[in-house]
C-alpha cells in the first residue's frame, strides 16, 4: 500500500515521511482490518444507495477507510429534518 501510495508523482521517489504520516492516520483501521484488506480497499470503487440514517454512517466510516472512488446515490428528496 505505502510504495504505490506514496511515490512523488513528479520525481518518482518513495517519500518515507508521507508514508508515515498516512500509516498514523489509519493506524487503528489497519489494525481492526489488516494491511491486505488496506491494499484492496485502497483500490475499489464503491456505491452507496440510500444516505438516510444507516447509509450516510456507513459512507462517512467507508470514506475515511480511503477508497479509490466513492458514488453516491439517493433519490430522495431532501426534507427539513434531514439537515439537522
Amino acid at each position: 500500500m505505502t510504495e504505490k501510495m506514496d511515490v512523488d508523482s513528479k520525481t518518482n521517489e518513495f517519500d518515507a515521511n508521507t508514508a508515515s504520516h498516512k500509516m498514523d492516520l489509519q493506524s487503528r483501521t489497519i489494525a481492526a482490518l489488516g494491511v491486505e484488506t488496506m491494499k484492496n480497499l485502497s483500490s475499489l470503487t464503491v456505491l452507496i444507495i440510500g444516505l438516510r440514517g444507516v447509509g450516510a454512517e456507513t459512507a462517512k466510516n467507508l470514506i475515511l477507510t480511503g477508497p479509490k472512488k466513492v458514488a453516491l446515490y439517493d433519490d430522495a428528496k431532501v426534507q427539513i429534518a434531514d439537515l439537522g
